[in-house]
């Protein structure tokens, strides 16, 4: 789980950071879906701590995935 956690952290930053260099934001959507996943892992994460901020990323998650939809 922590290396995934890692491979969609570095994929985030590097899909934003591509799009603020070059000043192309028609990869933002697929920037919001990798935040949406990270969230879910984060999630994920806290549920199994026995947290109950697990359930925050999980909604957070479910409405970036819904924006970054109407965003196509």
């Amino acid at each position: 789980m922590k290396y995934l956690k890692i491979i969609v952290s570095l994929l985030i930053v590097f899909a934003y950071g591509y799009s603020l260099i070059k000043n192309d934001f028609s990869y933002a959507p697929i920037s919001s879906l990798s935040l949406s996943f990270l969230l879910i892992i984060i999630g994920v994460e806290e549920i199994q701590r026995k947290s109950n901020w697990g359930y925050l990323f999980f909604v957070v998650s479910a409405l970036v995935i819904v924006v970054s939809i109407f965003s196509f």
